[in-house]
């Protein structure tokens, strides 16, 4: 790295590396609840979130959300519902 000299034949130190400050993380929100229900609508289980879920049936988060949003689309033989 060069430096830089003054008028007057000095260096100039160049200006100390200031490292940007580490962002912030997001604050964890509670999921939603869900209801797994048979084939016939009776109840199951409940599950806190869509993650614990997908975690239990070994599947991806969103295609269990796209199961449980607008319509009922069973799901190796299950059904599930918003809480």
């Amino acid at each position: 790295m060069l430096k830089v000299v003054s008028v007057d034949g000095f260096f100039i130190d160049p200006p100390k590396f200031i490292p940007n400050p580490k962002p912030q993380k997001q604050p964890v929100t509670p999921g939603k609840p869900v209801n797994q229900l048979d084939v016939s609508g009776i109840f199951i289980k409940q599950f806190s979130s869509i993650g614990e879920l997908a975690r239990e049936f070994k599947c991806d988060k969103k295609n269990m959300k796209d199961r449980i949003g607008k319509t009922l689309r069973p799901y190796k033989g299950y059904f599930f519902k918003y809480a």
